[in-house]
C-alpha cells in the first residue's frame, strides 16, 4: 500500500487565533462539509480534542459510507490531526495547521496522506481523489473565509456556487 500526499492552503485576513476558534467550534464540521456529500453525523465525541473520536456517514443509500476518525496530536491554536480508524479508504490522515503570518493574517493548511480503496488504486483513481480532495479543500476553504468574514462583520457578495468575497 503506498500513502499519496495532498497538500492545499489558504491565506486569510484573519489572526490565527480566530481561525483557530473557528475549526473549534462543535458545528465546524457540519459546515465544512458540503451538503451534497449527505454528512450525518453519528457522535460527535469530545470535539477536537486528544483521543477523541468522531462518527459520521456521508453519502446516499446504497453508497452511505462509514467513517470514525480518531483526533490526536492536538497543538492548541496550531494544528490537529485527524485519522481514519474507519472508513472507504485503506489509510487517511489528514493534519489541520493554522500560522500566523501578521498579527491580523493567518495560513490554513491542510495535508492529507491518503490510500485509496483498493478499486481506486490505480494511476486513475489516484487522480480522481486528488482532483476530488482539490475540490472540496477550497469548498472548505471558501467557507471558512466566509464565515469568518461574516463574523467580523465584513459584507459578503456570493455567487451561486457559493463563491464569497468581502
Amino acid at each position: 500500500m503506498r500513502a499519496h500526499r495532498f497538500e492545499f492552503s489558504s491565506l486569510f485576513r484573519q489572526p490565527a487565533a480566530r481561525l483557530w476558534g473557528f475549526h473549534m467550534r462543535p458545528d465546524a464540521f457540519r459546515l465544512l462539509t458540503p451538503r451534497a456529500m449527505r454528512m450525518r453525523v453519528l457522535d460527535p465525541g469530545s470535539g477536537v480534542a486528544e483521543d477523541s473520536v468522531v462518527r459520521f456517514e456521508v453519502g446516499v443509500w446504497p453508497l452511505r459510507q462509514r467513517w470514525s476518525a480518531l483526533h490526536g496530536a492536538v497543538h492548541a491554536g496550531r494544528s490537529f490531526t485527524d485519522v481514519a480508524i474507519e472508513g472507504p479508504f485503506a489509510y487517511w490522515v489528514h493534519q489541520h495547521t493554522v500560522t500566523e503570518v501578521t498579527r491580523a493574517t493567518s495560513r490554513l493548511t491542510d495535508v492529507v496522506w491518503f490510500a485509496p480503496p483498493s478499486w481506486l488504486r490505480h494511476r486513475p483513481g489516484v487522480a480522481l481523489v486528488r482532483l476530488v480532495l482539490k475540490g472540496l479543500f477550497a469548498w472548505r476553504h471558501r467557507q471558512t473565509r466566509r464565515h469568518l468574514d461574516h463574523r467580523a462583520g465584513r459584507s459578503l457578495t456570493c455567487n451561486r456556487a457559493a463563491v464569497c468575497s468581502a
